[in-house]
Protein backbone atom coordinates (compact mmCIF):
# COMPACT_ATOMS: atom_id res chain seq x y z
CA UNK A 1 0.00 0.00 0.00
CA UNK A 2 2.73 2.40 1.09
CA UNK A 3 4.98 1.65 -2.27
CA UNK A 4 1.49 2.20 -4.64
CA UNK A 5 1.14 5.79 -2.33
CA UNK A 6 5.10 6.57 -2.98
CA UNK A 7 5.14 5.75 -6.74
CA UNK A 8 1.80 8.10 -7.12
CA UNK A 9 3.41 10.82 -5.33
CA UNK A 10 6.62 10.43 -7.55
CA UNK A 11 4.51 10.08 -10.83
CA UNK A 12 2.53 13.31 -9.77
CA UNK A 13 5.61 15.22 -9.19
CA UNK A 14 6.91 13.92 -12.36
CA UNK A 15 3.62 15.24 -14.63
CA UNK A 16 3.29 18.40 -12.53
CA UNK A 17 6.95 19.29 -13.73
CA UNK A 18 6.22 18.00 -17.36
CA UNK A 19 2.75 20.51 -17.25
CA UNK A 20 5.34 23.47 -15.68
CA UNK A 21 7.70 22.55 -19.01
CA UNK A 22 4.49 22.54 -21.11
CA UNK A 23 3.03 26.33 -19.86
CA UNK A 24 6.27 28.03 -19.83
CA UNK A 25 6.14 30.87 -19.43
CA UNK A 26 3.57 30.95 -16.82
CA UNK A 27 4.22 34.25 -15.25
CA UNK A 28 6.38 37.62 -16.60
CA UNK A 29 10.06 37.16 -17.15
CA UNK A 30 13.02 39.04 -15.49
CA UNK A 31 16.06 40.05 -17.66
CA UNK A 32 18.82 40.98 -15.80
CA UNK A 33 21.03 42.95 -16.87
CA UNK A 34 24.47 43.40 -15.23
CA UNK A 35 25.46 46.99 -17.14
CA UNK A 36 24.83 50.44 -16.59
CA UNK A 37 21.22 51.79 -17.51
CA UNK A 38 21.90 53.59 -20.72
CA UNK A 39 24.36 51.47 -21.96
CA UNK A 40 24.96 50.18 -25.05
CA UNK A 41 24.03 46.35 -23.64
CA UNK A 42 20.97 47.96 -21.77
CA UNK A 43 20.08 49.37 -25.12
CA UNK A 44 20.31 45.68 -27.09
CA UNK A 45 18.61 44.08 -23.35
CA UNK A 46 15.84 46.10 -23.91
CA UNK A 47 15.16 46.38 -27.69
CA UNK A 48 14.86 42.04 -27.26
CA UNK A 49 12.93 42.34 -23.92
CA UNK A 50 10.22 44.38 -25.97
CA UNK A 51 10.13 41.74 -29.13
CA UNK A 52 10.36 38.83 -26.32
CA UNK A 53 7.33 39.24 -24.97
CA UNK A 54 5.32 39.52 -27.78
CA UNK A 55 6.78 36.14 -28.89
CA UNK A 56 6.20 34.65 -25.54
CA UNK A 57 3.16 36.02 -24.47
CA UNK A 58 4.81 37.49 -21.08
CA UNK A 59 5.92 40.78 -20.29
CA UNK A 60 9.93 40.51 -20.12
CA UNK A 61 11.02 43.26 -17.38
CA UNK A 62 14.68 44.67 -17.26
CA UNK A 63 16.32 44.61 -14.36
CA UNK A 64 19.77 46.61 -14.02
CA UNK A 65 22.24 45.00 -11.69
CA UNK A 66 25.78 46.56 -13.18
CA UNK A 67 28.92 46.75 -10.58
CA UNK A 68 32.41 44.76 -10.68
CA UNK A 69 32.66 44.29 -14.16
CA UNK A 70 29.33 42.37 -14.25
CA UNK A 71 29.67 40.09 -11.41
CA UNK A 72 26.78 41.61 -9.34
CA UNK A 73 24.64 40.94 -12.19
CA UNK A 74 25.71 37.64 -12.99
CA UNK A 75 25.79 36.67 -9.11
CA UNK A 76 22.08 38.06 -8.87
CA UNK A 77 21.36 35.35 -11.80
CA UNK A 78 23.32 32.90 -9.99
CA UNK A 79 20.74 32.99 -6.83
CA UNK A 80 17.68 33.23 -8.86
CA UNK A 81 15.39 30.15 -9.41
CA UNK A 82 16.42 28.02 -12.38
CA UNK A 83 12.80 27.98 -14.00
CA UNK A 84 13.74 29.68 -16.97
CA UNK A 85 11.51 32.68 -15.74
CA UNK A 86 14.81 34.65 -15.19
CA UNK A 87 17.06 35.58 -17.96
CA UNK A 88 20.75 37.22 -17.99
CA UNK A 89 22.23 39.51 -20.18
CA UNK A 90 26.06 38.09 -20.25
CA UNK A 91 28.99 38.47 -22.39
CA UNK A 92 32.84 37.94 -22.75
CA UNK A 93 34.25 40.06 -20.17
CA UNK A 94 31.83 37.91 -17.10
CA UNK A 95 31.75 34.50 -19.06
CA UNK A 96 36.00 34.70 -19.89
CA UNK A 97 37.73 37.47 -18.84
CA UNK A 98 36.46 37.88 -15.35
CA UNK A 99 38.02 34.74 -14.04
CA UNK A 100 41.21 35.72 -15.65
CA UNK A 101 41.78 38.57 -13.91
CA UNK A 102 39.74 38.62 -10.53
CA UNK A 103 41.03 36.51 -7.65
CA UNK A 104 37.65 36.10 -6.31
CA UNK A 105 34.24 35.50 -8.06
CA UNK A 106 31.03 35.38 -6.74
CA UNK A 107 29.88 32.76 -9.25
CA UNK A 108 31.95 30.71 -11.93
CA UNK A 109 30.50 30.99 -15.75
CA UNK A 110 30.05 27.70 -15.72
CA UNK A 111 27.00 28.43 -13.05
CA UNK A 112 25.72 29.10 -16.58
CA UNK A 113 24.46 27.86 -20.14
CA UNK A 114 23.88 30.13 -23.25
CA UNK A 115 20.47 30.33 -24.67
CA UNK A 116 21.47 32.61 -27.69
CA UNK A 117 24.04 35.20 -28.62
CA UNK A 118 23.17 38.75 -29.41
CA UNK A 119 25.75 40.92 -31.21
CA UNK A 120 29.67 41.65 -31.51
CA UNK A 121 29.71 45.69 -30.47
CA UNK A 122 32.70 46.70 -32.36
CA UNK A 123 35.21 48.79 -30.15
CA UNK A 124 37.41 51.55 -31.30
CA UNK A 125 40.39 53.24 -29.68
CA UNK A 126 39.44 57.11 -29.69
CA UNK A 127 39.64 60.77 -29.09
CA UNK A 128 38.59 63.31 -28.69
CA UNK A 129 38.56 66.40 -31.60
CA UNK A 130 41.50 68.33 -30.03
CA UNK A 131 43.88 65.42 -30.37
CA UNK A 132 47.11 65.84 -32.22
CA UNK A 133 46.84 61.79 -33.57
CA UNK A 134 45.58 61.16 -36.81
CA UNK A 135 46.62 57.52 -36.67
CA UNK A 136 47.15 54.52 -33.60
CA UNK A 137 50.96 54.64 -35.38
CA UNK A 138 51.63 58.53 -34.63
CA UNK A 139 50.19 57.87 -30.85
CA UNK A 140 52.73 55.45 -30.19
CA UNK A 141 55.54 57.20 -31.88
CA UNK A 142 54.85 60.47 -29.70
CA UNK A 143 55.08 58.20 -26.10
CA UNK A 144 57.29 55.89 -27.41
CA UNK A 145 59.74 59.88 -28.12
CA UNK A 146 58.54 60.79 -25.33
CA UNK A 147 59.28 58.10 -22.60
CA UNK A 148 55.75 57.33 -21.43
CA UNK A 149 52.70 55.27 -21.48
CA UNK A 150 49.63 56.25 -23.41
CA UNK A 151 46.78 56.69 -20.98
CA UNK A 152 43.72 54.82 -22.35
CA UNK A 153 40.10 55.00 -20.68
CA UNK A 154 38.08 51.66 -20.39
CA UNK A 155 35.18 50.51 -18.19
CA UNK A 156 35.34 46.88 -18.41
CA UNK A 157 37.48 43.99 -18.62
CA UNK A 158 37.80 43.33 -22.01
CA UNK A 159 38.23 46.48 -22.80
CA UNK A 160 41.83 46.62 -20.60
CA UNK A 161 42.91 43.63 -22.11
CA UNK A 162 42.86 45.43 -25.51
CA UNK A 163 44.78 48.44 -23.67
CA UNK A 164 47.46 45.37 -23.22
CA UNK A 165 47.15 43.56 -26.48
CA UNK A 166 48.13 47.11 -28.17
CA UNK A 167 50.91 47.28 -25.78
CA UNK A 168 52.65 44.01 -26.84
CA UNK A 169 51.96 44.92 -30.91
CA UNK A 170 52.84 48.36 -30.71
CA UNK A 171 56.12 47.86 -28.62
CA UNK A 172 54.73 51.41 -26.54
CA UNK A 173 53.47 51.38 -22.86
CA UNK A 174 50.19 51.56 -22.59
CA UNK A 175 48.64 52.86 -19.18
CA UNK A 176 44.75 51.66 -18.64
CA UNK A 177 42.30 54.38 -16.45
CA UNK A 178 39.29 52.82 -15.04
CA UNK A 179 36.24 54.30 -15.55
CA UNK A 180 32.31 53.36 -14.82
CA UNK A 181 31.03 53.33 -18.38
CA UNK A 182 31.43 54.50 -21.51
CA UNK A 183 29.68 58.15 -20.77
CA UNK A 184 32.28 58.89 -18.48
CA UNK A 185 35.25 57.76 -20.87
CA UNK A 186 33.65 59.86 -23.55
CA UNK A 187 33.37 63.22 -21.57
CA UNK A 188 36.76 63.46 -20.47
CA UNK A 189 37.82 62.56 -24.39
CA UNK A 190 35.41 65.54 -25.61
CA UNK A 191 36.53 67.38 -22.68
CA UNK A 192 40.58 67.15 -22.88
CA UNK A 193 40.89 65.91 -20.17
CA UNK A 194 41.88 61.50 -21.28
CA UNK A 195 44.33 61.18 -23.88
CA UNK A 196 42.61 58.10 -25.76
CA UNK A 197 39.94 55.93 -25.36
CA UNK A 198 38.80 52.08 -26.22
CA UNK A 199 35.33 52.06 -26.36
CA UNK A 200 31.93 50.43 -27.63
CA UNK A 201 31.20 52.88 -30.76
CA UNK A 202 27.59 51.72 -30.87
CA UNK A 203 26.37 54.25 -28.41
CA UNK A 204 28.99 57.18 -29.58
CA UNK A 205 28.19 57.01 -33.47
CA UNK A 206 26.51 60.34 -33.30
CA UNK A 207 29.90 61.85 -31.71
CA UNK A 208 31.76 60.44 -34.14
CA UNK A 209 29.59 61.62 -37.35
CA UNK A 210 29.84 64.61 -35.96
CA UNK A 211 33.35 65.03 -35.37
CA UNK A 212 33.91 65.17 -31.80
CA UNK A 213 35.31 62.22 -31.33
CA UNK A 214 37.58 60.54 -33.68
CA UNK A 215 38.41 57.13 -34.23
CA UNK A 216 42.05 56.17 -34.48
CA UNK A 217 41.47 52.28 -34.93
CA UNK A 218 38.36 49.51 -34.99
CA UNK A 219 39.79 45.88 -33.24
CA UNK A 220 36.74 44.40 -35.74
CA UNK A 221 38.16 42.47 -38.85
CA UNK A 222 35.14 44.19 -40.46
CA UNK A 223 33.33 48.18 -41.02
CA UNK A 224 30.00 48.00 -40.24
CA UNK A 225 27.93 50.04 -43.07
CA UNK A 226 26.92 52.66 -40.32
CA UNK A 227 30.75 53.50 -39.59
CA UNK A 228 31.70 53.96 -43.36
CA UNK A 229 35.49 53.82 -44.20
CA UNK A 230 37.25 53.78 -40.69
CA UNK A 231 40.91 52.40 -40.16
CA UNK A 232 41.08 49.00 -38.24
CA UNK A 233 43.39 48.32 -35.80
CA UNK A 234 44.52 45.11 -38.20
CA UNK A 235 45.57 47.96 -41.02
CA UNK A 236 48.72 48.75 -38.44
CA UNK A 237 48.88 45.82 -36.50
CA UNK A 238 48.29 42.86 -37.98
CA UNK A 239 45.54 40.18 -36.38
CA UNK A 240 43.98 42.57 -33.70
CA UNK A 241 41.02 41.72 -33.18
CA UNK A 242 38.76 42.54 -29.90
CA UNK A 243 35.37 42.26 -30.56
CA UNK A 244 33.47 42.56 -27.74
CA UNK A 245 29.91 40.40 -27.55
CA UNK A 246 26.74 39.70 -26.15
CA UNK A 247 24.39 37.06 -25.18
CA UNK A 248 21.50 35.70 -23.28
CA UNK A 249 22.40 32.90 -20.28
CA UNK A 250 20.18 31.14 -17.78
CA UNK A 251 21.34 28.80 -15.40
CA UNK A 252 22.25 25.33 -16.09
CA UNK A 253 19.86 23.62 -14.42
CA UNK A 254 16.94 25.48 -16.25
CA UNK A 255 14.54 22.74 -17.64
CA UNK A 256 14.96 21.70 -21.19
CA UNK A 257 12.05 22.53 -22.04
CA UNK A 258 12.59 26.19 -21.06
CA UNK A 259 15.45 26.24 -22.46
CA UNK A 260 14.25 25.21 -25.83
CA UNK A 261 11.39 27.88 -25.98
CA UNK A 262 13.22 30.17 -24.47
CA UNK A 263 15.97 29.67 -27.75
CA UNK A 264 13.27 29.62 -30.21
CA UNK A 265 11.60 32.59 -29.34
CA UNK A 266 15.01 34.49 -29.15
CA UNK A 267 15.89 33.32 -32.47
CA UNK A 268 12.27 34.87 -33.58
CA UNK A 269 13.38 38.24 -32.07
CA UNK A 270 16.42 38.19 -34.06
CA UNK A 271 14.23 37.75 -36.97
CA UNK A 272 12.15 41.00 -36.39
CA UNK A 273 12.19 44.07 -38.65
CA UNK A 274 12.60 46.21 -35.13
CA UNK A 275 16.06 43.83 -33.96
CA UNK A 276 17.23 44.34 -37.72
CA UNK A 277 17.11 47.70 -37.88
CA UNK A 278 18.23 48.88 -34.82
CA UNK A 279 21.78 46.51 -35.19
CA UNK A 280 22.10 48.19 -38.70
CA UNK A 281 21.60 51.71 -37.53
CA UNK A 282 23.63 50.96 -34.33
CA UNK A 283 26.72 49.87 -35.98
CA UNK A 284 26.42 46.29 -33.86
CA UNK A 285 27.19 42.45 -36.10
CA UNK A 286 23.94 39.76 -35.18
CA UNK A 287 25.27 37.14 -33.37
CA UNK A 288 22.60 34.70 -34.14
CA UNK A 289 24.23 31.65 -32.49
CA UNK A 290 21.77 28.90 -30.93
CA UNK A 291 23.11 27.15 -27.57
CA UNK A 292 25.80 25.21 -28.85
CA UNK A 293 27.22 27.26 -31.29
CA UNK A 294 27.63 29.77 -28.43
CA UNK A 295 28.81 27.29 -26.13
CA UNK A 296 31.58 26.40 -28.72
CA UNK A 297 32.39 30.03 -29.24
CA UNK A 298 32.68 30.91 -25.59
CA UNK A 299 35.49 28.18 -25.79
CA UNK A 300 36.95 29.89 -28.59
CA UNK A 301 37.12 33.35 -27.32
CA UNK A 302 38.57 31.59 -23.59
CA UNK A 303 41.53 30.50 -25.98
CA UNK A 304 42.19 34.09 -27.59
CA UNK A 305 41.91 35.67 -24.63
CA UNK A 306 44.28 33.30 -22.31
CA UNK A 307 46.99 34.03 -24.90
CA UNK A 308 46.85 37.62 -24.51
CA UNK A 309 46.58 37.00 -20.40
CA UNK A 310 49.50 35.01 -20.37
CA UNK A 311 52.06 36.99 -23.05
CA UNK A 312 50.79 40.38 -20.86
CA UNK A 313 51.89 38.66 -17.49
CA UNK A 314 48.60 39.87 -16.11
CA UNK A 315 47.99 38.62 -12.45
CA UNK A 316 44.03 38.43 -10.57
CA UNK A 317 43.69 41.30 -8.82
Amino acid sequence: MQRRIFIGVIAAMVATGALAEERFPSKPLTLIVPYAGGSSSDAQARIFADQLSKSLGQSVVVENKPGANAAIGMHALKVAPADGHTIGMAGGSPMVINPFVTKSLNYDPDDFIHVRGIAQAPAAFVVGQASPYKTLAEAAAAAKAERRPINIGTYAAIYELAVTALALQSGSQTQNVSYKGAGNVISDLIGGHLEMGFIDISGALPLIRDGQLRVLGLASSTRPEALGQVPLVSDTYPGFEMTPWTSFVVRKETPAGALEKLEAALGETHDSAQVKNYFQESGLIPLNFDHAQMQRFQEEEKARYQAIVSKGNIQPR
